[in-house]
């Protein structure tokens, strides 16, 4: 296998740069989130400190060795601040810029700048002392349930070993002054590494800024926006839940409804400020009596539920009462005119012994735990309203209920019913807790360049050399990057459910081994049936565009899409096709094209949508399709042998760069677009009441500040 070291160096710019550049798109998307901004920046920066070191022949040394390198270390110190900033701590500038001051002022020491070893072990200890910290500010807050934390550290501790393993090595190992030590294998194979590296740590980042906004919104959804305890669909979820698992091991399960007694009276003679604050009372009364670990929520109005393991009823009466109790000791300071806040319980218990679970579970018969929640409530509605009927500020209870009890519905109901089939069920794990989140972003780019000031990890340019673009490197990385994409395509799909992420990663991933196939089609035997690598690519493309239409709710149109791949097969099988460069070029690039051109009107017919971020969207497709297009007249301009195959040759090199950025950006952005549904979704269910679908608390003062700003504008 044969890398490139300067080939790699080209990608390695373009690469960082646009990862910068797309990270500075998601920070603009979301600026409740400061961090990928900082992130994008650092990323930008490096990537100029890369472009200048790879320009060593048409610029100073000073500035291609040590302005270059300064800029790569202030790259890893805002990829530190923005850790800081994502966690919400201050940045520290003077550490940001402690690093490139300390390497610049040291390249003005003669004995510093002449040797390489020493400037390779003061680049290492530096940039694995950054990555290092930045790991630290990572782990610091890991009490926040992120997946794709403990990687972004994992990552960066490795790293952070790497580089210091460097030092000795460096010491050890020949000098750096020869330089064949830069055209080597396995200085090409940990630039690649490092090239990878940077786009892992680029989609890790993206994705913790996904997890914490997403966190945050489930954390509303799932909580009362005015007495801070779980709502109606928290309630319901955790029920499920419960009962799922009494369902395993028979322990009792008490159900107690709670109603505010006279709270329209409170409401119309005090006001609604108290009445919001007596709700708050009692919230705050309960939870402490009942303990934080218990299910107990708002379920609508003055109603509140609570639903746990208890020995027996005898057991959830007494904890009712004592709720009952210490929530009219807590309200006394609201009493007026002799009307003071209580509060009326009505209590059940549902028992499922552990031996009628099992005979039920032998004989396939076990009810829905959303049946089981049902009944519980309409039992638990009829104890409360006796206690109403009996004079309020008590409590009542309602014998042990199992299964050979049938629903009572002839009865007034005092508390509304949850339906199930009115909520989305979906995991609502910590809906107490808080979300604070940190992420890392981390790029690190190395060149073993003597008069580069010796970062280890990844060539810019050899001496003396021009730049190429090595066909072989660029489709090896590209390859690699397109595989990797996929499979974080394909981790998204797992984590979000949204089914066009498995088709694009799908896609990536078939695309991938299209490429590999193609580049090594000659090396197989059996070979390859002919045009079969160039067909699974084109099925690539048409799966690209299917996901597109997925991703907006139409269906996958199966003949279109395979049809690019069968054109290619049938054109394959024709004598003169195999000679007839031209047509062959015409034919590939019309095709890739074309489904590149539908995926962008895929997108194009949502613009009115509320996905705003789907311009970059269109406009990368588009630009992809156009380079696409620029074979064609010059494949029927230019001469038909010699001009054809410059045309082919040439081609290659610059299809493989462009298509690589096009797969890292299109990955980008689809995870993007992917994110900012799912995140959409997720705001609306913590701005709407889960019952009648208005806007509950939170969204109503959220939309009257949005009309107030706009008034005041």
């Amino acid at each position: 296998m044969h890398l490139d070291v300067g080939t790699l160096s080209v990608v390695s710019v373009f690469v960082t740069a646009l990862l910068g550049a797309l990270l500075v798109f998601a920070g603009v998307q979301n600026r409740n989130i400061r961090a990928p901004m900082w992130w994008g920046g650092a990323q930008i920066v490096g990537a100029i400190g890369l472009g200048l070191a790879a320009s060593s022949d048409a610029v100073p040394t000073f500035v291609s060795a040590d302005i270059a390198n300064a800029l790569v270390l202030l790259g890893y110190g805002l990829t530190w601040a923005g850790a800081r900033v994502f966690d919400g701590r201050p940045v520290l500038r003077p550490v940001v810029l402690f690093a490139p001051v300390v390497w610049f002022f040291a390249c003005r020491i003669p004995a510093f700048e002449n040797d390489a070893n020493l400037r390779v072990a003061a680049m290492s200890t530096m940039t694995a002392m950054l990555a290092a910290a930045t790991a630290e500010e990572f782990w610091r807050g890991r009490d926040e349930p992120l997946l794709s934390r403990w990687p972004t550290v994992i990552v960066l501790l490795a790293y952070a070993a790497v580089l210091l393993a460097r030092i000795p090595a460096t010491f050890f190992s020949p000098s750096l002054d020869d330089g064949s030590v830069l055209s080597g294998l396995s200085f090409a194979l940990i630039a690649f590494g490092t090239l990878l590296f940077t786009v892992v740590m680029s989609f890790l980042l993206l994705n913790m800024t996904k997890e914490r906004t997403e966190l945050q919104h489930k954390i509303n959804a799932m909580v009362d926006p005015l007495s801070g305890v779980a709502n109606r669909r928290a309630i319901l979820d955790g029920a499920r839940r419960l009962l799922a698992q009494q369902a395993i091991d028979g322990e009792p399960l008490a159900m107690m409804l709670f109603d505010l007694d006279r709270f329209k009276d409170i409401n119309d003679r005090m006001g609604h400020a108290v009445g919001d604050r007596v709700l708050q009372t009692f919230a705050t009364s309960s939870t402490l009596t009942l303990g934080a670990d218990i299910l107990f929520g708002r379920i609508g109005g003055e109603e509140f539920a609570a639903l746990f393991p208890v020995g027996d009823l005898g057991e959830a009466y007494a904890v009712a009462d004592r709720v009952r109790r210490n929530f009219a000791a807590a309200a006394q300071r609201f009493a007026n005119d002799g009307l003071e806040p209580t509060v009326s319980v009505g209590v059940t218990v549902a028992v499922n012994p552990p031996a009628q679970a099992a005979t039920r579970s032998a004989n396939n018969s076990s009810k829905d735990p959303t049946t089981s929640m049902d009944l519980l409530l309409e039992v638990a509605d009829r104890a409360l309203y006796r206690a109403k009927a009996n004079g309020r500020n008590r409590v009542e209870a309602t014998a042990a209920l199992d299964e050979n009890i049938t629903p009572l519905a002839s009865a007034p109901s005092i508390v509304p019913l949850i339906k199930a089939e009115r909520v989305s069920f979906g995991r609502a794990r910590g809906w107490r807790s808080r979300a604070i989140i940190s992420r890392f972003d981390t790029k690190v780019v190395w060149t073993a360049q003597d008069k580069l000031g010796g970062l280890a990890f990844m060539l810019l340019s050899v001496p003396n050399t021009p730049i190429t673009l090595d066909v072989t490197t660029t489709i090896i990385v590209g390859t690699c990057v397109t595989a990797l994409l996929g499979l974080f395509l394909l981790s998204a799909w797992a984590q979000e459910r949204i089914r066009a992420l498995a088709w694009w990663g799908t896609a990536y991933l078939l695309g991938g081994f299209s490429v590999a196939a193609w580049s090594i089609e000659s090396l197989i035997s059996p070979p390859l049936p002919a045009g079969i690598a160039n067909a699974l690519l084109f099925l690539a493309c048409g799966m690209i565009w299917s996901a597109a239409r997925i991703f907006h709710g139409r269906p996958v149109l199966w003949g279109a899409m395979a049809a690019g791949a069968a054109v290619w097969v049938a054109a394959c099988m024709l004598e003169d096709f195999a000679r007839l460069m031209p047509v062959r070029i015409i034919l590939s690039s019309l095709i890739v094209a074309g489904y590149t051109f539908l995926t962008a009107t895929e997108l194009w017919r949502e613009r009115r949508k509320s996905v705003l971020r789907r311009w970059p969207a269109i406009f990368v497709p588009i630009l992809h399709g156009s380079v696409f297009l620029i074979p064609i007249p010059l494949a029927v301009l230019l001469p038909a042998q010699r001009g054809i195959v410059s045309l082919a040759s040439g081609w290659i090199a610059v299809f493989a760069l462009e298509t690589m950025l096009y797969v890292v950006g299109t990955a980008f952005i689809v995870l993007v677009l992917a994110n900012e549904r799912s995140l959409r979704m997720q705001k609306k269910a913590a701005l709407t009441d889960e019952l009648t679908g208005s806007l509950n608390r939170r969204g109503f003062f959220a939309a009257a500040q949005q009309l107030l700003s706009q008034l005041a504008c």
